[in-house]
C-alpha cells in the first residue's frame, strides 16, 4: 500500500503530470465544443459539436460531427416553432461552405440532396435529436456554443441511416458505421 502511495506522488509531482492535469479539464467541466462522445461498447464511432466559421443554419451555431472508420459525417440543427423537439439533417463539411454571392443564405446541403433540374426541392431530410442534461432533463431547443455540454445525446435514426445508406448516395462509405440505439455519452476532451 505504501509503495503505491509512493509511487502515485513520485508521478503526480514529475513536470509532465502536472502540466497534463492542468491542461485536462474534468469531464464534467469540458465546453460543449471539445466534448467527445461514444456510446457503450461501440469504440470506433464518436460524436460531437463544432462551431462552424460559416453559419448556414440559423437554430444553433453548432454543428453535430460523427467520425466512423476515417469519415466524418455532419449534421445541421432545425427546431419548429411550438412543440416538436430539435432535428438533425445531414449536410456538408462546414470548411466547404460559402456564402452565397446573392445574399441567399449558403447551401449546405449534401450533393445527393440537391434536386436535379426540373425537379421539385422536395422534403427536408430530418432526423429527431435529443440532448439531456445529467438529471435527464431534455434541452428545449438546439445546443448552442454557450451551454454546458449535454451529458446525453440520443439520436434513433442515425443507426437506420446508416444501416441503410449502402441502397442510397447519400454518403459514398468508405467502411461500415455502426451506431447503436442507445445514448451518447461523453467519453473524453478534445
Amino acid at each position: 500500500m505504501m509503495k503505491r502511495l509512493v509511487l502515485t506522488v513520485a508521478l503526480l509531482a514529475t513536470p509532465n503530470a502536472a502540466m497534463a492535469a492542468r491542461k485536462a479539464p474534468k469531464l464534467a467541466d469540458c465546453p460543449i465544443t471539445r466534448t467527445l462522445y461514444g456510446q457503450p461498447g461501440n469504440t470506433g464511432t464518436t460524436a460531437g459539436f463544432t462551431k462552424p466559421t460559416t453559419q448556414s443554419n440559423y437554430a444553433s451555431d453548432l454543428v453535430f460531427w460523427l467520425k466512423s472508420g476515417g469519415q466524418t459525417f455532419w449534421y445541421s440543427f432545425s427546431a419548429p416553432n411550438g412543440y416538436g423537439g430539435t432535428n438533425i439533417s445531414p449536410q456538408m463539411d462546414p470548411a466547404l461552405i460559402k456564402q452565397d454571392e446573392n445574399g441567399d443564405g449558403p447551401d449546405d446541403r449534401l450533393p445527393a440532396m440537391k434536386p436535379k433540374p426540373g425537379e421539385d426541392e422536395g422534403e427536408d431530410f430530418l432526423m429527431m435529436f435529443d440532448a439531456f442534461d445529467a438529471k435527464l432533463n431534455a434541452f428545449s431547443s438546439p445546443p448552442q456554443s454557450k451551454d454546458k455540454a449535454p451529458a446525453y445525446l440520443f439520436a434513433r435514426e442515425l443507426g437506420p441511416l446508416f444501416h441503410y445508406a449502402h441502397n442510397g448516395d447519400l454518403y459514398k462509405l468508405t467502411s461500415p458505421v455502426q451506431i447503436d440505439i442507445a445514448l451518447w455519452r461523453p467519453v473524453g476532451c478534445a
